[in-house]
């Protein structure tokens, strides 16, 4: 049984796909017919059942944007995400007004540069020093409940990523409390926000990652 959300989106999902079969394909044109922001309805374009709506009212795309389409599954396969989806905020996970965690949670969400070079990224570790103690590798410092400044450098991907957050009890980072508490994931290269436990929820044990202690 689906819930009244998941319902809604996959309704939309196939009118809009019906809206860009026959009608139009404007991006502008089809979220005025199903609702949604154009930002909104150009997540959902990206997500496999968007494709699979579009086969559903036969539309075959060029080979190039089917290409894309097989990798992006192969992935979610690979990852087990066809299964166990990890799903993102919509918007930023608030908390109430003057708790600390909202700072946390603000500089937490995306906080990275991308098409930097290997250089350009070191640069950037170089300079942290400034605000922070220099970054370092994690070896087995008490942090538990304290929020430090970590840092993901993708050199391969060329991105330079860093949240501000804090080891739970299993060494996953994490910002917020209570209900309010989300996990820090490495997804598509950098640093992000989720709800759900995935194996993309960042930890102090990957050697790929910096703090500032």
């Amino acid at each position: 049984m689906l819930d009244r959300k998941t319902l809604t989106k996959r309704l939309k999902t196939m009118f809009g796909a019906h809206h860009f079969v026959f009608s139009s394909q404007e991006v502008a044109d089809i979220s005025a017919v199903v609702n949604l922001s154009p930002e909104h309805l150009q997540k959902l374009m990206r997500s496999p059942y968007w494709d699979e709506a579009l086969a559903y009212w036969g539309y075959t795309p060029p080979i190039g944007d089917l290409k894309i389409v097989e990798d992006l599954w192969a992935e979610l396969i690979e990852n087990g995400e066809d299964l166990n989806p990890v799903e993102y905020p919509e918007e930023m996970i608030g908390v109430p007004s003057g708790n600390h965690d909202v700072y946390a949670l603000i500089n937490s969400h995306l906080f990275c540069v991308d098409n930097l070079s290997d250089e350009e990224i070191r640069k950037r570790l170089a300079e942290e020093g400034k605000f922070e103690s220099p970054p370092v590798k994690f070896e087995g410092q008490p942090l538990e409940n304290t929020y430090h400044w970590w840092i993901y450098p993708n050199y391969d991907d060329g991105i330079y990523s860093k949240t501000l957050a804090r080891p739970n009890i299993t060494g996953d980072l994490v910002v917020g409390r209570d209900d309010e508490t989300a996990l820090v994931c490495i997804k598509h290269g950098r640093f992000s926000l989720t709800r759900t436990v995935s194996n993309d929820i960042a930890n102090i044990s990957d050697d790929r990652l910096f703090v500032c202690l």
